[in-house]
């Protein structure tokens, strides 16, 4: 009995334990799922705020692109602005420069007092009018010319007294006739009425680096050269090409046999245009404007009475009066 019993309340204790442990079981269960929820809620909530940041920096991306698209458009419509106006002013410098024309502008002057000239830039296009009768040449001048020292130049400068011309040999060797013979050679200009050239590009560059820019004149005269440079070398070029193929078609005319007799006027009107190309030039603008040229003098237009006489083909008669004499001025 007493054993039955206590196989009893041993069965009834080991029975009650399961009872005890479902609750604990139960909220373990529900602890995982909660965890694997919350995990998953975790999840994605990062995945949705990741996928927002990376909307948010395509978004941010693209509008960087299209701003700086738009920049550089806008730097394109400043450029084309840009070169517009310097086009324009350029046009507007030529314009100034061509009515610019009440006296000859010089280049600048070199250590010897030499003035140097470019006609070119003075009161024309650089290539010439393209009305003129010369203007299927290319060039208008196509040269640098050099005019020697003036006289009182010449002699403040060069021309020293003897003890003036003493103190510089002291300091330098020699006098200045002497440098100046030295460093220009055999194409010194004595004086303002003598005058000389250069006319390719490799003269001007020779010319160029013999300037010395320590020197306040031959300074100015570089910046000069290297400003213009490029329109100078253009037309010089254009002038040497002229020239070659002037040079090559009179040789042509000269070796081709010559048809016919030459009458002696004739022969000296070709013999001067061949000399002198000047003699090629026409005034066509003054033919323009004018109809005639400065040598002939205008026709004197004539009055009505006269031109309505000319139609009918008779004289103007002479009027009248009552006496039957022709009336005069009182």
């Amino acid at each position: 009995m007493d054993t039955t019993e206590g196989s009893i309340a041993t069965n009834g204790a080991g029975s009650s334990e399961p009872e005890e442990d479902a609750p604990t079981a139960n909220r373990s269960l529900r602890r995982s799922n909660n965890d694997r929820k919350r995990k998953r809620d975790e999840e994605t909530a990062r995945r949705n705020a990741e996928e927002q940041r990376r909307k948010q920096a395509a978004a941010l991306e693209e509008k960087k692109k299209k701003q700086y698209a738009a920049l550089v458009r806008d730097c394109e419509l400043l450029k084309e602005r840009i070169m517009d106006l310097e086009a324009r002013i350029a046009d507007c410098d030529d314009d100034l420069r061509e009515a610019d024309v009440q006296r000859t502008k010089l280049l600048g002057k070199d250590r010897f007092c030499n003035r140097y000239y470019w006609f070119e830039r003075n009161g024309q296009p650089f290539g010439g009018l393209p009305s003129s009768s010369t203007s299927t040449r290319g060039y208008a001048n196509g040269r640098i010319w050099v005019q020697g020292p003036d006289d009182l130049e010449r002699e403040g400068f060069i021309d020293l007294p003897k003890d003036l011309q003493a103190v510089y040999r002291a300091h330098w060797g020699m006098t200045v006739p002497e440098r100046r013979k030295q460093e220009e050679g055999l194409t010194s200009l004595a004086n303002a009425h003598e005058w000389g050239f250069y006319e390719t590009p490799d003269e001007l560059d020779s010319l160029i680096g013999w300037l010395d820019d320590r020197g306040e004149r031959e300074k100015k005269l570089r910046r000069e050269f290297f400003e213009w440079r490029e329109k100078i070398t253009t037309y010089m070029r254009a002038y040497k090409s002229y020239n070659d193929n002037e040079a090559a078609r009179r040789l042509e005319a000269e070796e081709e046999p010559k048809k016919g007799i030459a009458t002696r006027r004739q022969t000296q009107e070709s013999e001067i245009t061949a000399k002198e190309r000047c003699m090629d030039w026409r005034n066509t603008m003054v033919m323009d404007e004018q109809k005639r040229l400065h040598s002939v003098n205008p026709v004197k237009k004539p009055t009505r009475k006269e031109a309505a006489a000319a139609a009918k083909g008779t004289a103007p008669s002479a009027m009248i009066g009552r006496s039957g004499k022709p009336l005069t001025r009182q």
